[in-house]
């Protein structure tokens, strides 16, 4: 007779799952950590919970593994050998040894908080468990964007198709 293996129940989403070892280590086992949604095990009000990354608030504590994408900006509270490629913000060329040590960030360059890990930037390797401490436009890469969209300048191809639209193609000596 053969012996099938079983196969855990996986939880599923908003569902609460009693935590084993570090925040969603099961969840993360199971496959269903980075699913179509970007699904997250989160420990939220002592209790692990399975939810989408768009609900993340302050506060949550959330397990960081090597390949996945950080969702918020968050402090490091555990690491073990966990580097970060956060070259999209600080054009950094190589990935960021990151630490758990307290430090004061005020006034730091991004570049510099070695406790921080920050949203939409990638985990190259090592693992850890952080608490989110800013989510969507409060975030670093949030507060970028912000920037950006606020900024009201005519480029020149954007100038050119208004013209062109309104009265006739331009033309260049």
């Amino acid at each position: 007779a053969q012996r099938r293996a079983v196969q855990p129940r996986r939880p599923q989403l908003g569902e609460e799952t009693p935590v084993h070892g570090a925040v969603g280590q099961h969840a993360v086992r199971a496959g269903i950590v980075e699913r179509q949604h970007r699904l997250r095990a989160v420990l939220r009000d002592g209790k692990e919970r399975i939810i989408p990354d768009t609900e993340l608030v302050p506060g949550d504590i959330i397990l960081l593994q090597e390949g996945e994408r950080v969702p918020a900006d968050v402090r490091l509270m555990h690491a073990h050998t966990l580097r970060v490629d956060q070259s999209a913000l600080t054009g950094e060329s190589v990935p960021v040894h990151k630490v758990t040590a307290v430090m004061n960030n005020g006034g730091r360059a991004i570049a510099d908080q070695k406790n921080m890990a920050f949203r939409g930037t990638f985990v190259v390797a090592g693992s850890g468990t952080a608490v989110v401490v800013a989510t969507g436009s409060r975030t670093v890469i949030g507060a970028i964007a912000e920037t950006i969209a606020a900024i009201d300048t005519e480029i020149p191809l954007r100038a050119d198709i208004r013209l062109a639209i309104v009265g006739g193609l331009p033309t260049y000596a």
